[in-house]
């Protein structure tokens, strides 16, 4: 039984579109619970797509709601899960060739699209995949960060749509009132965003007033949760070592 669930290659296919990749079902059902109950639970669950899957050994798949590109977002997926890292499509398929040795070396400042860090961690979230969700909030603070920049109207809009109560949609808000409620990072086209986010804004400036007054710096690490944008609740031992890594980050992560 064990050996029949965890063999062999099944389907992910975009609900909205044709967009497929295969992936080991193994290595799949590691990162999700829910899929293995999904699996055997649901012997009639087919993939739902116009491209017949002729196969033998690829089993019987599932459908998700991807947003975006959606065969993109699929590819990044695969790649995360085969690496364990989040890395972009065009330098993983590079590293055949001697050249792209100098192109991994800074891989990892190689800007990511935010939309595309929204769409998949809204696609992880349908999946219950709490490590690529870490992942992607880690790879979007850090490269707000290095651009110094704010997370975008599009990603914003995105984050939202999928979730108002996410971890990501809670660092979004967090960042803004962080860099301080100026006429530079508060949206002009109020009208155009999100009302939950401008909700979450004004809510948590009020709530960070009264440290700001006192002249504390207001800091995400003053909540009870060493790791407020993390999802630790599985493993709560990761909490720490999570916040040590954060940590390196530059200053106004502290």
């Amino acid at each position: 039984m064990f050996t029949d669930l965890y063999d062999g290659i099944v389907t992910i296919a975009a609900a909205d579109s044709d967009a497929t990749i295969n992936v080991h079902k193994g290595l799949l059902f590691s990162q999700s619970a829910k899929l293995i109950d999904r699996s055997t639970h649901s012997k009639s669950e087919s993939v739902q797509c116009s491209r017949p899957i002729a196969n033998p050994i690829i089993s019987k798949g599932f459908s998700v709601r991807v947003n975006g590109d959606s065969q993109r977002i699929l590819n990044i997926f695969r790649t995360w899960l085969y690496t364990g890292r989040l890395r972009h499509i065009e330098t993983t398929v590079a590293e055949s060739h001697p050249a792209s040795l100098r192109v991994q070396k800074t891989e990892s400042l190689v800007d990511w699209d935010d939309t595309d860090l929204a769409n998949l961690y809204a696609f992880a979230g349908h999946l219950k995949i709490r490590h690529l969700q870490n992942d992607i909030t880690t790879a979007l603070i850090a490269q707000c960060e290095r651009l110094n920049h704010f997370v975008t109207k599009e990603a914003v809009k995105i984050i939202f749509a999928d979730s108002e109560r996410s971890l990501l949609a809670a660092y979004a808000i967090e960042e803004r009132v962080r860099g301080g409620i100026t006429q530079e990072s508060m949206p002009d086209d109020l009208e155009d965003w999100p009302a939950p986010f401008l909700a979450g804004v004004m809510r948590t400036t009020l709530r960070h007033q009264p440290r700001k007054d006192a002249g504390q710096m207001m800091s995400p690490y003053t909540t009870k949760d060493a790791c407020p944008f993390h999802d630790h609740r599985p493993a709560p031992q990761e909490r720490e070592s999570c916040r040590e890594k954060l940590r390196a980050l530059p200053v106004y992560l502290h």
